[in-house]
C-alpha cells in the first residue's frame, strides 16, 4: 500500500480514475456524495482506492477523459477556488448554486458555517477541477468496482 508520508493517508498519485459516481444524500436535499474509483497499476498487485467526498455542495470538473491519471487532490480555501471560475458562480447564482446567497461574503460565511472545505483535483492526464465538501476520505478496495 502506497502512502503519503506527510499525512499517512493512502496516496492517489498516478492512480487511474476508471469511474466516478454522484449520489444524492438521502437525509440532506442540498448535498451529495461523489466517489472516485481509482486503481494503481505500478505495483506488484493492483491497488484499488476510492476517494469519497461527502457533504458535497458544489463541484466543477474539466477535461474528463477515459483513464484520467490523477496527480493529487489537495485541500485549498474556498475563495481561491471561487477565483478559478468566478463567471460560473455569477452565471448560476440565480439558480441557487451552490447555495442561496446575496454577496460573496454571505456565500463564504454560509459555507464556512457548514464546515465546507475546498479540494483541488489535479491530473497528469485528464480530469481536473475541484469539489466543495464537508470532507474527503480515501478507502482501500479489495477489487475493482463494477458498474451495472
Amino acid at each position: 500500500m502506497k502512502r503519503n508520508q506527510r499525512t499517512l493517508q493512502i496516496s492517489i498519485h498516478d492512480n487511474i480514475l476508471y469511474g466516478y459516481a454522484v449520489m444524492n444524500d438521502q437525509d440532506q436535499s442540498r448535498s451529495y456524495t461523489i466517489t472516485f474509483y481509482t486503481e494503481f497499476l505500478d505495483s506488484p498487485s493492483i491497488e484499488y482506492t476510492d476517494v469519497v467526498f461527502t457533504g458535497v455542495v458544489a463541484h466543477y470538473f474539466e477535461n474528463e477523459l477515459p483513464n484520467s491519471i490523477l496527480f493529487d487532490i489537495e485541500q485549498s480555501d474556498l475563495k481561491s477556488t471561487y477565483e478559478l471560475v468566478p463567471e460560473l458562480f455569477e452565471r448560476l447564482t440565480n439558480y441557487g448554486w451552490p447555495c442561496p446567497y446575496t454577496t460573496l461574503d454571505d456565500l463564504f460565511a454560509t459555507l464556512e458555517a457548514k464546515h465546507i472545505q475546498a479540494f483541488l483535483i489535479s491530473a497528469s492526464y485528464g480530469l481536473d477541477g475541484w469539489v466543495w465538501a464537508e470532507e474527503m476520505n480515501t478507502v482501500q478496495r479489495v477489487e475493482r468496482k463494477t458498474f451495472d
